[in-house]
Order: structure tokens, then sequence, then C-alpha cells
């Protein structure tokens, strides 16, 4: 499906990917497909907006699915960008 988007497009400039980092989808599947389209595109530029989980704990495998998703978007990314759950916002 993202191939035949991509054709249908003039010009690409790069992905810009968000997903998590604590377990599920956003760490498996967001990484799979990462790895996917830059293994088909290795010129278009990837760059990724990784959301660290809590530290206090929501998944039981929390930090490995983040400690071996990181090491893959490192890869295959031309940048990771985190973003940390714990950390407050003032307005």
């Amino acid at each position: 499906m993202i191939r035949k988007l991509i054709e249908k497009i003039d010009y690409l400039s790069g992905f810009l990917v968000f997903q998590s980092l604590a377990g599920g989808t956003g760490s498996g599947f967001g990484t799979h497909l990462v790895e996917a389209v830059k293994t088909h595109n290795p010129k278009v530029n990837m760059i990724n907006v990784s959301i660290w989980p809590y530290s206090t704990g929501e998944v039981i495998l929390q930090n490995y699915n983040s400690i071996l998703t990181t090491s893959r978007l490192i890869e295959n990314s031309d940048g990771v960008i985190s973003l940390y759950n714990d950390e407050e916002i003032a307005l």
C-alpha cells in the first residue's frame, strides 16, 4: 500500500513516523514498517519520533521493547527524536 502511494507522488522528501517504544504495535510492527520502507527506498529520509514509556511501568517487558526498538530504529533511520512521558511540560 505504501509503495503504491509513493508511486503516485511526484516528489517525496521523506517520512516522519511517530511510535511508542513500550510494546505492542508501535514497537513491533512500527519498527518492521520502518525497516521495510527504508529497504525499498534507501534514498528517502526517515525520521522517527519515539515516545518512551513511563519509568514506573505500563508493560512488563517495556524496558526490553524500548531498547530493542531503539537499536533497530537507529540502524534504519536518518534521525530519532525521543520524547519522554515522565517529563512535565510547563505552559
